[in-house]
């Protein structure tokens, strides 16, 4: 009798034990996986800091007026980040994915910017052209007679294109 009292105490010692390894390899695999975490979230500060730096300059740089064609370069030039990501081996699919979808989002608000200041600058270009184009039909209409046709034409196209520049946001 004694010894089966013995060992019903050494069987509470052993799940005692057995508890406790597993509460610490349940520790070491939050750590663990903690650690991992923190590592992917270093990872995509790092993306979103250097694509931000470069995005900024990419817009800050560019001399393109036509938000369609600023809109496609800029696409090619985040995919370039994109693809860096989704080429790392040293991360899983999932991670891939998040930090792709992180850089995505973010890739989304530097392209809105950059169309607005492509805009912005197509709107000082296409003033200016207008702007001379009107200078232009002014002086012309200015050489003939009040009767001319040729005059009485270029009047009509004048206040055509101020009306039409108007629609168009221009500042003539």
């Amino acid at each position: 009798r004694g010894t089966r009292a013995n060992e019903g105490t050494f069987t509470a010692a052993q799940k005692g034990f057995s508890a406790l390894g597993g509460a610490i390899e349940d520790a070491a695999f939050q750590f663990g996986k903690r650690q991992q975490e923190a590592e992917l979230k270093k990872e995509g500060d790092e993306y979103f800091k250097d694509f931000s730096k470069k995005a900024n300059e990419f817009s800050r740089d560019s001399i393109e007026t036509d938000t369609t064609k600023f809109n496609s370069s800029f696409d090619a030039f985040s995919k370039k980040y994109i693809d860096d990501i989704n080429a790392r081996k040293d991360l899983t699919k999932s991670q891939r994915a998040a930090l792709s979808q992180s850089l995505s989002s973010t890739a989304l608000s530097y392209r809105f910017k950059g169309e607005n200041q492509t805009f912005a600058r197509g709107q000082l270009v296409r003033t200016q052209s207008a702007k001379e184009t009107l200078a232009t039909k002014i002086q012309q209409a200015s050489i003939l007679p009040s009767n001319h046709p040729d005059r009485v034409r270029l009047s009509t196209e004048i206040d055509s294109d101020i009306d039409s520049y108007a629609l168009d946001g221009l500042r003539t």
